[in-house]
């Protein structure tokens, strides 16, 4: 059994904002600005939209015996963003999670299993663009994780 699934979102928008800008100035001996507002627009990402994502389920079925893999992958994701200035905006990195499960029928009505999620301790990391490169505003981690049982269906 395969199953593949792929999303390439790809989108952009534009974002509103007002700049002030000088267009005189008043007075004889002080010069006094007069300003305005500009209405312009800068171009970013759809926010809470990944730029694309994968889905893959590896299974194979045996005489009773069950087991998958699953890959899920996601691009960036813009979280928050400042519509006048692109090095306040905040995104969510992109990662790769990998589960696996198995299944061992035993009887008609007994079975056990063994779950795993996260095989590779994915870190939640969120940051922001800074003149240099990424500055990490926060990290959540959630570990590996396990789970083993039996099934009786009477």
């Amino acid at each position: 059994m395969l199953d593949l699934n792929l999303s390439f979102i790809g989108s952009n928008t534009q974002y509103p904002y007002f700049n002030t800008v000088t267009v005189g100035y008043s007075g004889t001996r002080v010069k006094i600005p007069i300003t305005e507002l500009q209405y312009a627009t800068r171009s970013g990402a759809v926010v809470d939209q990944p730029k694309s994502i994968a889905n893959a389920i590896v299974g194979w079925d045996f005489k009773g015996f069950s087991t998958r893999v699953s890959f899920r992958y996601q691009e960036t994701t813009l979280r928050s963003l400042d519509e006048k200035f692109s090095l306040s905006d905040s995104y969510y990195d992109n990662f790769l999670l990998v589960d696996v499960s198995a299944k061992q029928q035993i009887l008609d009505n007994l079975a056990i299993f063994a779950n795993f999620t996260n095989l590779t301790s994915h870190i939640d990391d969120y940051y922001i663009n800074g003149v240099k490169g990424h500055l990490p505003t926060s990290s959540q981690t959630y570990g590996l994780r396990g789970q083993f049982g039996v099934t009786y269906n009477y």
